[in-house]
């Protein structure tokens, strides 16, 4: 029959606090809502309460709260470590056992992440129902370190060298000819008309081709080293668990 004046909404056990719409008091005849979630820190029965502060007789009251943990593993199975060595362009497979506990059954989520560059790590299965051990699959995949020396040109021809223009050549030779024809005669102009001639051919044999584009070489590989890509499992309210794995690349 009259306002009840409330100090504090807790709580105790496995349980978020909670949320209310209560705020600091309640009118006589009206009511509020008090909300909370359950968070297990095990498997099994977990007991815990919401505890309210207030004005009424027997203050403070109680609200008892049971729930059902329930959680799942992923680990590598009995007698794997889930280690690999392998070449840069080999490919790593893992397996990875996922097991649910106290009755665990939802839909699980996997995922792989931190691949070395120039590679991709991706699961099997990527969705499914746990309600009983499942094993999955992991693949690393890493890419071949390349070799090869980039050609721009004919063989043993430097890429920058450009080829000379036949219309330029001819008319150096013009030049030449006169002008040795006019400071030397006609015996000296003959001379230095052959010595130009075979300076031209030299230039053209070994400035030939049509030039050549920018090499082009991989646009990744994958570098020796050691990595720890990791697995990750996880429900669809964001509940997860992970392990990494050792890879080791040479």
């Amino acid at each position: 029959t009259s306002t009840l004046a409330i100090t504090s909404i807790g709580n105790g056990g496995d349980y978020a606090p909670p949320t209310n719409t209560c705020g600091g008091s309640v009118a006589a005849g009206a009511s509020c809502t008090i909300s909370v979630t359950f968070t297990p820190t095990a498997t099994g029965t977990r007991n815990g309460a919401i505890i309210i502060a207030d004005t009424a007789p027997g203050a403070p009251h109680a609200i008892a709260l049971t729930g059902i943990g329930t959680d799942f593993s992923i680990t590598p199975p009995p007698g794997s470590t889930n280690t690999a060595t392998i070449s840069a362009g080999q490919t790593a497979t893992f397996t990875m056992t996922i097991a649910p506990s106290g009755g665990f059954n939802d839909t699980i989520t996997t995922g792989c992440s931190g691949a070395p560059p120039g590679g991709a790590c991706s699961v099997s299965p990527s969705a499914f129902t746990l309600n009983t051990t499942t094993k999955i699959t992991i693949t690393v995949t890493t890419t071949a370190r390349s070799n090869a020396v980039p050609v721009s040109g004919p063989q043993g021809v430097p890429p920058h060298v450009a080829p000379l223009d036949l219309p330029w050549l001819l008319w150096l030779l013009t030049v030449t000819s006169l002008g040795s024809l006019a400071m030397f005669g006609r015996k000296r102009a003959s001379l230095a008309f052959g010595m130009t001639m075979l300076l031209a051919l030299l230039c053209l044999g070994c400035a030939g081709g049509t030039g050549a584009p920018a090499p082009v070489g991989p646009t990744a590989e994958t570098p020796p080293g050691n990595y720890a890509p990791i697995v990750t499992a996880s429900t669809s309210n964001g509940f997860s668990h992970s392990s990494p794995l050792s890879l080791t690349v040479k």
